[in-house]
């Protein structure tokens, strides 16, 4: 009888926190039930009562079964609680259970947490294994850290690691912690850097910020700078300045461009404004043109304006038209009223 209860005890530490208010309900449900059977069988149970009943529903009237129907109510209410033991349920009721049923429960329990210590959970009860089952499962939680390490994972425990597999985490962390270094991650850490692979680290870092200052980056450093390439990053500026000034970019700093660049730069405006001149675009300025170049484009113009009186394409100003070129613009409209009229 002193192992029954012991048994008793274990099971109710060890699933304390399933038992609550559904422990205290079902205590009253046994009450009802034995003061039930002490008043002896009642008329007009019902059998949509005893199905209620049966099914654990909150409408069952307990007062109206038959003795009969009360045993069937409780073999079915164990049935439910057995499974809600086995289940780890707030509504299992270990005072219902059998010695036999005990037994059973308490072997469910202990090979649950048997699987959760060796998951590695946080909720494994190392208290409830024996010695061989802590071996194992102590074996699968540090050959999970391992892996965890080896893979250079942030939750990785290097207390747990035996020092032979500590030297090969190690070594993959330096490796990974001097490529992280060699391509300027925040991440790096020059204290775990050797003088071969700092000397490396400092190299690449000279190179990097020298192609930054090569395109123009905001991540350039002068100072870094050796005097061959400060020299070779001035001419890529000044390159780059001349290249936005003659496209008309942002960024042109006409104060930076050399002579020679100063003189390629108007020559191209020039360029620009003829061509613009010369098509009748926006940004034309007549005055700033030669007097060859205005009569270049008058010509152009005058052409422009027969093409557009012809085709009706565009703005046409008649009064530019010579007489020859009128008569063109008649034949032409003869042409078309003619096509016009005989489709």
């Amino acid at each position: 009888m002193s192992e029954f209860l012991r048994q008793h005890q274990l099971l109710y530490v060890t699933s304390i926190r399933f038992i609550g208010l559904a422990q205290r309900g079902f205590f009253c449900w046994i009450l009802l039930t034995q003061a039930a059977l002490a008043q002896g069988p009642t008329k007009g149970g019902g059998s949509a009562n005893l199905d209620d009943c049966l099914r654990g529903l909150p409408k069952c009237r307990i007062s109206a079964l038959s003795r009969p129907e009360m045993v069937q109510v409780a073999q079915a209410v164990r049935k439910r609680n057995i499974q809600e033991c086995l289940n780890v349920s707030a509504l299992c009721d270990v005072g219902l259970l059998s010695s036999s049923e005990l037994q059973l429960v308490l072997s469910s329990l202990r090979q649950n947490n048997v699987a959760r210590c060796l998951e590695g959970r946080a909720d494994c009860d190392w208290s409830q294994l024996d010695p061989a089952q802590r071996q194992a499962a102590g074996a699968k939680t540090n050959s999970a850290n391992l892996s965890r390490c080896l893979n250079l994972s942030p939750t990785c425990n290097p207390l747990l690691l035996k020092p032979e597999d500590l030297a090969r985490v190690q070594a993959l962390w330096n490796k990974r912690n001097f490529e992280q270094c060699l391509s300027g991650s925040t991440l790096c850490d020059l204290g775990r850097l050797n003088k071969q692979e700092e000397a490396k680290v400092l190299a690449a870092r000279r190179d990097r910020n020298y192609k930054a200052c090569l395109a123009g980056s905001l991540a350039c450093d002068p100072l870094g700078l050796t005097e061959t390439e400060a020299k070779q990053v001035e001419m890529a500026t000044q390159r780059q300045n001349f290249d936005r000034c003659s496209a008309n970019l942002p960024g042109c700093d006409p104060t930076r461009l050399s002579e020679a660049d100063w003189g390629r730069f108007r020559q191209s405006q020039r360029s620009r404004l003829s061509s613009k001149c010369l098509n009748g675009a926006l940004g034309c300025d007549p005055s700033q043109l030669s007097p060859e170049e205005r009569q270049v484009m008058m010509q152009a113009h005058r052409r422009r304006n027969l093409n557009n009186c012809k085709t009706r394409l565009g703005p046409c100003d008649p009064t530019l038209l010579t007489a020859p070129e009128m008569a063109g613009v008649a034949e032409t409209e003869k042409s078309f009223n003619r096509r016009t009229a005989n489709p």
